[in-house]
């Protein structure tokens, strides 16, 4: 991977930290930030950020395509919804909730569900990013 990509990379991870440590994430954004303009002035482009401050490669979606990624992470994400779901629904009707109820309810829930665990486990933007290419799948227009 690119060094200006693993940059990318650390920033959007230390964005992505603001919904959990909102103070901790802006203070490492603003390390981040401070280190990319020192070394941006000095012209050392080939090393905006050191070796330390970036994510190490050893990750598991880190050696796969960008596509492959985003197809594991929705999998993950509506498996876990589903389970949920199920669970809920279960829960209702041995509680003697009508199925009339809970169908819709549980249509309703499904991606409301999906989208509260992309935003926990990737951030908001990464959430809404994912999201927004599973409309366009749907949709009958070309993505915007």
């Amino acid at each position: 991977m690119s060094h200006v990509r693993l940059v990318e990379a650390t920033f959007t991870q230390a964005a992505d930290e603001l919904l959990r440590d909102r103070e901790g994430a802006a203070r490492k954004l603003g390390l981040l930030a401070a280190t990319a303009a020192s070394s941006i002035a000095a012209d050392r482009f080939q090393e905006i950020l050191p070796e330390a401050l970036l994510p190490s490669g050893e990750s598991g979606e880190g050696s796969l395509a960008p596509d492959r990624v985003d197809g594991l992470r929705l999998a993950k994400a509506c498996t876990w919804s589903v389970l949920c779901v199920t669970l809920f629904s279960l829960l209702l009707a041995g509680l003697g909730v009508p199925a009339e109820l809970m169908v819709p309810l549980a249509i309703l829930a499904f991606p409301v569900a999906v989208y509260v665990l992309l935003a926990a486990r990737h951030g908001l933007n990464e959430a809404s990013r994912l999201t927004r290419s599973i409309s366009t799948f749907f949709s009958s227009g070309p993505p915007l």
